[in-house]
């Protein structure tokens, strides 16, 4: 595990490896805030997902009707957030039906943390259509934590 200190608050990053794990040997994980350990893919728990009714994302599904999400998250940055606290940022990418088909978008998520390091929620932060200028519709590239 290594684990990258935030320069914006309580709540670090750790880069986890996982041999067994299909398509992806590493993960991401925040640590040290509240609750201890907080699991980026979580955002995938829950029903429904926050990409489900964003304009954008509908859009890509009208035009490719398989379009899902695949959990294979990329870190983008952090940053403060206004008022104290502080966001991570994740790129997962649109797949047209199975994490070996096309990638027809990107979806980007911020996570929130306050100042004193408790989890205050994800939100979708933006949504690209591939093609596009952005890098990671040719290749899903993980940012180095």
């Amino acid at each position: 595990m290594h684990v990258r200190k935030s320069r914006f608050g309580a709540v670090s990053i750790a880069s986890v490896e996982l041999p067994g794990r299909a398509n992806d040997n590493f993960m991401y994980i925040f640590v040290n805030g509240t609750p201890m350990f907080v699991n980026p893919n979580n955002v995938f728990d829950h029903a429904p997902a926050p990409w489900a009714k964003n304009k954008a994302f509908l859009a890509i599904a009208k035009t490719h009707p398989n379009a899902n999400v695949f959990p294979e998250e990329a870190f983008v940055g952090e940053s403060a957030r206004p008022g104290g606290g502080q966001r991570y940022r994740f790129a997962f990418p649109i797949v047209d039906g199975c994490h070996a088909c096309a990638r027809v978008g990107i979806v980007y998520v911020g996570y929130d943390f306050a100042h004193d390091g408790s989890a205050a929620g994800s939100s979708v932060t933006a949504i690209h259509e591939c093609p596009s200028s952005d890098v990671r519709c040719e290749t899903f590239v993980s940012g180095e934590i």
